[in-house]
C-alpha cells in the first residue's frame, strides 16, 4: 500500500508475542523493515487484512479493525464482525465485500454494511423430491442458507472464497454443501438479488484475466462463468419441483 510493504503473524527473538504485530517495511523497499519504531500492535492475532480506501483493514476473531497506515494507529473498531478465512474477501469499485459466519458485508469505506439477510438461511420451501437406494425415499429439505453452507464448507474441507465477477457484475461466494456439491451464492450489483448456482466442487478457486472465475473440482479446471464446453453444460441441468403456499380457496376442509 502506497509503496510500503505491511507484514503480521511474524516471529522475532527479541519481541514478545509477535503474532499481533503488524509492521511496515521501509518506503519502495519491501525486504528492509524498522521493526523497533514501525508497527502497531493489534488487540488480537489477525486472520486477513487489505489495503482500502486509504486505510488498512484487519479482521480478527473478534472485530473488525481500520488502521491508518502512516500513523500506524487503529482508528476505529467494529464489534462482531470478523472473517472465515484469509481469503474471504475482494475489493472492488463497489465496495469492499467480506464474509464471516454470521453474515456477508459490504464495507463502503466508512462502515460494513450487511446485505446477506436475505439467504442466511434455508426457506420452508426448499425441498425437493429424492428417490434413494436405501429407500430414504421422499422429500428432503436441501442446503440453501449461506450460515448452513458456509459451517458445511469448512467440514467438507473447502475453504469459502469471494470474488468479484465482471461479466456478471456481481459477487460469487463459493461453497459446498454436504454431498460435496459446489454451490455458488451470486449477489448482483443493479438488480440488488441474490442468485443460487451449482458449480463444480471448489477444491480451489482463483480469479483469472477478465475477472473470469475458475474454478478446480480436483480433477478438471473449470473456466466457471464462459460455458464453452459440453462438459460444463452439465452443471446447468438438474431436476427441479415448485411448492407452493397453502391454497384453500377461501375455505378450510
Amino acid at each position: 500500500h502506497q509503496g510500503y510493504l505491511f507484514v503480521t503473524k511474524a516471529y522475532h527473538t527479541k519481541v514478545k508475542n509477535a503474532k499481533r504485530y503488524i509492521f511496515r517495511s521501509l518506503p519502495d523497499n519491501f525486504f528492509a523493515f524498522d521493526w523497533t519504531n514501525d508497527f502497531v500492535i493489534m488487540p488480537e492475532v489477525p486472520i486477513a487484512m487489505v489495503s482500502f480506501n486509504s486505510r488498512l483493514f484487519v479482521w480478527g476473531k473478534k472485530k473488525l479493525y481500520k488502521v491508518e497506515p502512516n500513523s500506524m494507529l487503529i482508528e476505529d473498531e467494529y464489534d462482531g464482525v470478523s472473517i472465515l478465512n484469509k481469503n474471504a474477501y475482494v475489493k472492488t469499485e463497489y465496495g469492499l465485500a467480506f464474509m464471516d459466519a454470521n453474515n456477508i458485508y459490504l464495507h463502503d469505506g466508512n462502515q460494513p454494511k450487511p446485505i446477506g439477510d436475505a439467504i442466511l438461511h434455508s426457506s420452508n420451501d426448499s425441498i425437493v423430491y429424492a428417490s434413494v437406494a436405501s429407500g430414504n425415499s421422499g422429500y428432503h429439505k436441501i442446503q440453501q442458507g449461506y450460515r448452513e453452507l458456509a459451517a458445511q464448507s469448512i467440514a467438507n474441507g473447502h475453504n469459502p472464497t469471494i470474488y468479484y465477477s465482471g461479466l456478471q457484475s456481481s459477487f460469487l461466494i463459493t461453497l459446498s454443501d454436504e454431498s460435496t456439491n459446489g454451490k455458488i451464492l451470486s449477489y448482483n450489483f443493479k438488480r440488488n438479488r441474490w442468485d443460487f448456482w451449482d458449480s463444480p466442487k471448489p477444491v480451489a478457486v482463483a480469479s483469472s484475466k477478465d475477472a473470469i472465475v475458475l474454478i478446480a473440482d480436483g480433477t478438471n479446471l473449470w473456466s466457471y462463468q464462459t460455458d464453452l464446453t459440453h462438459e460444463y453444460g452439465n452443471y446447468h441441468k438438474r431436476d427441479w419441483d415448485w411448492f407452493s403456499k397453502d391454497i384453500n380457496f377461501g375455505l378450510d376442509t
